[in-house]
C-alpha cells in the first residue's frame, strides 16, 4: 500500500486486519480501515546514480483491509479493461483474503495483485476511471484513478559514510549513515501527496526511519526529500539490510465508511546495504552482496 508505500508495504499507510474473515466467534458488523487502487514501478539503486528495474518492474494493485470483512469485489472502468482481457485473472471482480499480507487483494489465483513488463499491457487492463470496491453491509467505495498532474520519479538516494561495491552500499556498523533523496515534485501538485522511508533487516523488521507515511496534506510545510541519519550502532556486523524509500502522487481520496481510501501513483526504490566492522573488509565481504537482498515488499504473481 502507499501507505507502506513500502512493505508496502512500500505500501502510503500501514493498516493491519485484526481477524481473519469468517473466523470471528462473534457477529461483529464489517469495519472498513482503507482501500487502496494503485499503479506503480519499483527499481533497485546499484551505484550512485543508477536505478535498474527488472523483467517486471511496473505493477497494479487494489487491496482493502478492514476487520470481519465478509468479501470483497470490484467493478473497474471502461469497456476494455482486466474483465475481458483477462477474465480468469479478474475472477469475477472478487478480491481475495491474502492470509500473509493480511488483506484483500487482486488477482486469482493467488491474490496478490498483478506485476508487468509493459505499460501497454497495465494500463490496457486497468484504464483510467472509476473504481467501485463493495463490500456486503458497507456504502461502495468509489475511487477516481487518473494520471498524475506531473511526472512521479522514483526516489535516488544520495549516501554518506561507506561507499558503493557490486551494487550494494557497505557501511561501517560504527560509522553514521546519511541517506538523502531527489525532490519529489509530485508532493503537492495533486489532491494529495505522500512519503516513505525504512529500513528492514533480512528478518523483516523496522530498523529506522517509520513505517507510516508523511502525507503532503498533513505537513504540508514539510521537506519533499528525504533526509535521514542512520545513527552509528544501529546496524550488526556481516548482516545484510534493505533501505527503502517511496514517492507516492494522490490522485483521489475520500473517507468512505470512515476509512482512508486512495487511489494513487507510486514509485519505489530500493538498495542493499551491508555492514562491515572497518572499511579495510569491504573486499572481503564483497560476497554478501551477490547473495541480495531477499524481496518482500509485495507478493505479486507473475507478469502476464
Amino acid at each position: 500500500m502507499l501507505k507502506s508505500l513500502l512493505p508496502a508495504p512500500f505500501a502510503f499507510k500501514l493498516l493491519v486486519a485484526l481477524l481473519l474473515p469468517g473466523l470471528s466467534l462473534r457477529a461483529d458488523p464489517p469495519v472498513l480501515d482503507g482501500v487502496d487502487v494503485y499503479r506503480g514501478s519499483e527499481g533497485v539503486q546499484t551505484d550512485a546514480t543508477t536505478i535498474t528495474y527488472g523483467t517486471s518492474p511496473l505493477f497494479w494493485g487494489i487491496e482493502v483491509v478492514g476487520t470481519a470483512l465478509p468479501s470483497v469485489s470490484v467493478t473497474l472502468p471502461g469497456l476494455t479493461n482486466n474483465s475481458t482481457i483477462n477474465p480468469t485473472q479478474h475472477n469475477g471482480g472478487a478480491l481475495g483474503y491474502n492470509v500473509a499480507d493480511g488483506r484483500w487483494m487482486y488477482g486469482y489465483p493467488s491474490f496478490n495483485n498483478i506485476s508487468f513488463a509493459g505499460a501497454v499491457d497495465r494500463n490496457a487492463r486497468f484504464p483510467r476511471g472509476n473504481y467501485t470496491i463493495s463490500v456486503p453491509g458497507l456504502t461502495d467505495v468509489v475511487l477516481n484513478y487518473q494520471n498524475s498532474a506531473v511526472g512521479v520519479f522514483a526516489p535516488l538516494f544520495t549516501l554518506s559514510g561507506g561507499s558503493w561495491s557490486g551494487g550494494s552500499y557497505y557501511i561501517d556498523v560504527n560509522t553514521p549513515l546519511l541517506v538523502q533523496s531527489n525532490t519529489f515534485d509530485a508532493f503537492s501538485a495533486n489532491v494529495d501527496g505522500g512519503m516513505q522511508f525504512v529500513v528492514y533487516d533480512n528478518a523483516f523488521n523496522v530498523l529506522s526511519g517509520s513505517s507510516n507515511p508523511n502525507f503532503y496534506s498533513d505537513n504540508p510545510s514539510a521537506p519533499n526529500y528525504f533526509n535521514y541519519t542512520l545513527p552509528a550502532g544501529t546496524l550488526t556486523e556481516g548482516q545484510n539490510y534493505k533501505l527503502e524509500g517511496s514517492f507516492g502522487a494522490i490522485v483521489d481520496k475520500n473517507a468512505t465508511n470512515g476509512g482512508l481510501n486512495m487511489a494513487y501513483l507510486l514509485a519505489t526504490t530500493s538498495l542493499t546495504l551491508v555492514a562491515v566492522p572497518e572499511p579495510s573488509t569491504y573486499a572481503g565481504l564483497a560476497g554478501l552482496a551477490m547473495l541480495g537482498f531477499a524481496f518482500w515488499r509485495r507478493r505479486r504473481g507473475p507478469a502476464a
